[in-house]
């Protein structure tokens, strides 16, 4: 049998079986306009819109007009749906009488809908979201009878403009690996925003001087990368040196470790005297001569002494002719 989980105000709870879920509905313990994820389209979708619980909902008048395809748990008048981004938990829940909407998760309220007071034929919403997307605005039922409801109006969402920058900066890398640094405009909100065309001082603080890099935005986003060959950490800070007003993410370190072991290096002095200890070194580096300091292996070593004398160098001589 199939299990889902139910986000409700933001909190993931469950799974649940579909038996389950109908004993919650019916202590009240989750309200129809809940989330659930459904597998089969690997989306959040309503409660309400996945399983047929009506004749469980206290006070449900069904309704005579509605088919299969409009037909809802409540028979009050308009509500607004949010379109929720795909394989995301959604934290925004719909309000009776306030149309305020906010990324903090809202109390799951019954019933979902907007309650619309119409004065002189005219009513008036005002909503507020905060996520850039789109809306949904459709009226699902209408107690009064042969009124035909408008269809589904959507409204764009576009960001700000923006207000600060992130960027997503690995903390560790093997030396000889490319790293990748993204750089993304957001505004107030933290919705990305294609309006930023701006460039920014990225400065590398490492064992050599402080390198400078200009980093150019193109519609919100920019890229960096370098390649590092030497074990250290290197620090990386970020700069408005325009003025813009931008907030920036603090100093980011990254720690650029060794790479595969590659070959051994004999350290030992040119010479000794006879009689003196003589030290050696042998050390495990990557192809960059970078420590492997996780080598923990073992190797033979043959140490062997040239015994063979020294050749004379025999002397040449050049007969001396008297005159």
């Amino acid at each position: 049998m199939s299990k889902y989980i139910v986000s409700q105000q933001g909190q993931e709870i469950g799974p649940y079986t579909e038996d389950e879920i109908r004993a919650l509905l019916q202590s009240k313990q989750i309200q129809p306009i809940d989330y659930i994820y459904d597998e089969e389209i690997q989306d959040w979708v309503l409660i309400m819109d996945k399983f047929d619980f009506r004749q469980i909902i206290p006070g449900h008048r069904p309704n005579p007009m509605a088919t299969k395809d409009n037909v809802d748990i409540y028979p009050q008048l308009p509500t607004k749906v949010i379109q929720i981004p795909k394989n995301q938990a959604p934290l925004l829940s719909m309000e009776p009488k306030t149309s305020t909407l906010s990324s903090e998760p809202t109390q799951s309220p019954s019933p979902p809908y907007n309650q619309v007071v119409f004065n002189s034929g005219v009513a008036n919403l005002e909503l507020r979201q905060v996520q850039a997307g789109a809306i949904q605005i459709r009226f699902e039922e209408s107690t009064i009878p042969q009124i035909s409801l408008p269809e589904t109006h959507v409204i764009q969402i576009q960001a700000a403009q923006a207000h600060s920058i992130e960027w997503k900066v690995p903390p560790s890398v093997i030396s000889g690996e490319t790293v990748n640094v993204e750089f993304y405009a957001c505004d107030h909100f933290g919705n990305s925003t294609t309006q930023f065309e701006n460039n920014l001082d990225l400065v590398v603080h490492s064992q050599h001087a402080p390198q400078h890099h200009k980093i150019q935005f193109q519609s919100g986003e920019a890229k960096w990368s370098f390649t590092p060959t030497l074990t250290e950490t290197i620090q990386l800070e970020l700069h408005d040196t325009l003025q813009l007003g931008l907030h920036l993410p603090g100093p980011q370190l990254i720690q650029i470790k060794p790479g595969a072991l590659a070959r051994f290096v004999l350290e030992s002095p040119p010479e000794t005297i006879a009689g003196e200890n003589l030290s050696l070194t042998i050390k495990a580096v990557d192809k960059f001569g970078n420590l492997v300091v996780d080598f923990k292996g073992e190797i033979g070593l043959k140490i062997s002494l040239d015994q063979k004398p020294q050749q004379k160098v025999k002397p040449i001589g050049f007969p001396i002719k008297k005159v």
